[in-house]
């Protein structure tokens, strides 16, 4: 290694080096593993680094990254049931954040042994010596960071036979908190994609993080369109009781919309009990393509359907699915202040009617000819007589399920 202006000198080129990237890339791994393998390299050695932060996300409930030298990053995403807990209340921060309420930690593996801790002795075995541990908040103060959960927290390893020198923790400090700036840019941005992503879907999300927020801004699309409600829903909230009946409505929204989402489609309201979906149409989906998708869509929900009731006996939870096929406006509606990203026009609005139809007919789905015409064939349906949809003035040829 070099003098100490040598070590500074190498260090602020691999922070100049991080920001660069940090303002042009999203990607938080390939700078998280060109950042520690510079710093092993040319500032003191590091034997692992891990990061971990919070996000905002249905299914997780933040991410960590560990590098090690000389091998991959490795990365992992810890669940809302707080499926890492028996891990955390083993680890050095937990004692630092929760029982300490501290900022920084130390423990030097080569004088006092791993004191406990399962990472210390995992590291200890692989020659690890000295490890130090940050919480560095997002916002201020710290307490109110560690209270929400906002923030990065860090550890570095070294394999340095005599541990961290003063210098090289001031090194290490200042390292650690430009990889905090940089890991914050990160989580705000997968933060707001998983927020738009949750709430308007993936493509509209998508939608609107690239700038397209204003009132009447749309697009006209091709897709197969879906709707579907629950039925007897109305009486089924008296009956029920509120939590039971949200218990129900949420069962509901997973057979349907759970369904929509595994097989390509794109779930763009929820009307009530209603939902609204796509299976777009465009220069990599054909129309054939987008009915076939719906199709198996709506097999998999009623194969669902039959499964959720076989487990749930008695379950009152009743279906009824149109699918229809046509030209769609997609994009912003409602008033400047408040926004809705979802599709709009005569073909949405038929899709809806074609399944109110459901009830009147007694089928669980009916299809439009509109969608079944870009079906390579009709195997499974029957023809129904032609039904005049109410509000649209035309009658439309109708088919439901033989099998």
């Amino acid at each position: 290694m070099g003098d100490t202006a040598q070590k500074r000198d190498a260090l602020s080129a691999i922070i100049s080096r991080m920001m660069e990237r940090a303002l042009g890339d999203s990607d938080f791994e390939p700078i998280f593993q060109e950042a520690c393998t510079a710093f092993d390299r040319d500032v003191f050695p590091l034997y692992r680094v891990g990061v971990s932060t919070r996000t905002l996300h249905p299914l997780i409930s933040g991410q960590s990254f560990r590098w090690y030298r000389s091998s991959d990053i490795e990365t992992d995403n810890f669940g809302p049931e707080g499926s890492l807990a028996a891990d955390w209340l083993a680890s050095p921060f937990y004692k630092m954040l929760e029982v300490d309420h501290a900022t920084f930690a130390r423990y030097r593996i080569l004088d006092d042994g791993p004191q406990g801790f399962p990472v210390l002795e995992d590291l200890a075995a692989g020659g690890a010596t000295d490890y130090v541990a940050y919480m560095h908040g997002f916002i201020a103060p710290p307490l109110l960071a560690m209270e929400r959960q906002d923030g990065m927290i860090s550890s570095y390893a070294t394999d340095h036979p005599n541990g961290y020198s003063d210098e090289a923790l001031a090194l290490l400090n200042r390292f650690s908190q430009r990889m905090a700036l940089c890991t914050k840019l990160f989580a705000r941005e997968i933060r707001a994609e998983n927020i738009l992503s949750a709430y308007l879907g993936g493509s509209a999300g998508q939608s609107v993080l690239d700038g397209h927020i204003r009132l009447g801004e749309t697009q006209r699309i091709e897709a197969a369109i879906w709707f579907s409600d629950m039925r007897r829903s109305t009486p089924l909230a008296e009956e029920l009781g509120p939590e039971p009946f949200l218990a129900l409505l949420n069962d509901y929204f997973e057979v349907t919309a759970g369904t929509i989402l595994q097989t390509g489609g794109e779930v763009l309201r929820f009307i009530g009990d209603a939902v609204l979906a796509i299976f777009r149409i465009d220069d990599d989906t054909t129309a054939e393509q987008a009915t076939v998708n719906a199709m198996t869509a709506m097999r998999s929900c009623l194969t669902r359907l039959e499964t959720y009731k076989s487990d749930n006996p008695g379950s009152p939870m009743e279906i009824g699915i149109g699918l229809h096929k046509g030209e769609v406006l997609f994009g912003n509606i409602g008033v400047k202040e408040r926004l809705e990203f979802s599709v709009i026009g005569p073909a949405a609005n038929e899709s809806a009617r074609v399944e109110g139809l459901t009830r009147d007919l007694g089928e669980t789905v009916l299809l439009s000819d509109d969608f079944v015409q870009h079906l390579p064939n009709a195997n499974g349906l029957r023809r129904i007589e032609d039904q005049e949809l109410r509000g649209v003035g035309r009658k439309f040829g109708l088919w439901g399920l033989s099998i």
